[in-house]
């Protein structure tokens, strides 16, 4: 059975501290560890069992059963900070799923993974949610369409 590791890291320019990892369906079957660095503690399934603010996601994030971890208390100082701290979630991949499934899951939108921070320094929580970005293959795809439809559109006016 094929595994993947995701590590997660705060580096945003604000302090505050990663809570909550939350993933919402893709090749996953099931969490096989969690482990972290020095100052950081996490544990199997968030609570809430949901991402909060999930539902203001288009599509509307829904946590796949069993696929989230958060911090254990005090949640904040136990959280991914700003430092060097991280957090490592290893799962096992379904029957004949691979890493690369699992990148093109990331990449289309399959699979999304939804992160709760908080200790803001206004003391407010945010909840994030990556989005796909298409491949560079696609993204040269797109450019030469619109750059085909640009020609198109100057014959037609001349």
């Amino acid at each position: 059975m094929g595994q993947v590791l995701f590590t997660f890291s705060n580096a945003g320019s604000a302090a505050a501290s990663i809570t909550d990892v939350y993933f919402d369906d893709g090749s996953l079957l099931s969490i096989a560890s969690i482990s972290s660095s020095a100052g950081v503690s996490f544990t199997h399934l968030a609570n809430p069992a949901n991402l909060p603010g999930g539902n203001n996601a288009s599509p509307p994030f829904q946590t796949t059963q069993g696929f989230s971890a958060d911090s254990n208390p005090s949640v904040s100082q136990n959280g991914v900070d700003q430092s060097a701290e991280f957090l490592a979630i290893t799962f096992d991949l379904q029957s004949g799923k691979s890493f690369v499934d699992v990148v093109n899951n990331l990449a289309t939108g399959a699979l999304r993974i939804g992160l709760h921070v908080q200790a803001f320094a206004d003391g407010q929580s945010e909840s994030f949610v990556n989005v796909p970005v298409p491949e560079p293959t696609s993204l040269a795809l797109i450019g030469s369409v619109l750059a085909g439809l640009g020609l198109v559109a100057r014959r037609r006016r001349g």
